[in-house]
This record gives C-alpha cells, structure tokens and sequence, in this order.
C-alpha cells in the first residue's frame, strides 16, 4: 500500500502523505512513490500547482530511522533518488510557524 494520495482538481495536484502514525516520516516505498509522482507532475502539461500536504497534522518527520538502520550497505533508499529540476516555483510553509520560499527552474508551474 502506497503512503502517497494524489488528488486532482483541474490545474492543481495536491501529494498527500498518508503515514501519520510515524509523523509522515520517508521510508524508501514512500520516497519512490513521492518521486514518481513528481516526475508525472512535472510532465504533465495540463498541471500548474501541485501542493504536498501530509495528514495527521505533520507533512514529515522526516527520513525514518527504522528504514536506515535495516538498509543493506548503508543505502536506505537503494541508492541516489534522480529528483528532476522542472520548471516549478517550489514554495514550502506551514501557516503555524514559519513561510519560507525558493524558485526552482523557471516557467508557470508551482509546487507548494
């Protein structure tokens, strides 16, 4: 079972996370699927906001420990992840505590 919802509603994409009783913590079948997703995002021509959001009240914990310390030769994820540099405005915050933002490529696409 995937940790990742991808719901559409017309040009926007929202990636929910879906590993809640871990804070939403990365594991390796996560990562992939989160990966995948944002390639597909990337080529689609129809998309132009796409918003990464994880249920349970944490987005991500960030990677899971568990994962690392089981992983064979050091690699947790099976290797290096190829994370493309689309064309996106890449904007990240959370309305509690902090607004941070960057730009990633260039164009008319936003990943927030």
């Amino acid at each position: 079972m995937s940790d990742l919802v991808i719901e559409t509603s017309g040009p926007v994409t929202t990636f929910i996370r879906t590993r809640s009783a871990a804070r939403n913590a990365m594991n390796p079948e996560g990562a992939l699927a989160l990966h995948e997703a944002l390639v597909a995002f990337d080529a689609d021509e129809n998309a132009s906001v796409g918003v990464l959001w994880g249920a349970g009240g944490a987005f991500c914990a960030g990677f899971d420990l568990k994962h690392a310390a089981l992983a064979p030769g050091g690699t947790p994820f099976g290797g290096d992840l190829d994370i493309p540099d689309g064309p996106a405005t890449v904007e990240a915050g959370d309305r509690r505590h902090c607004r941070t933002g960057g730009r990633r490529g260039h164009g008319d696409r936003a990943l927030v």
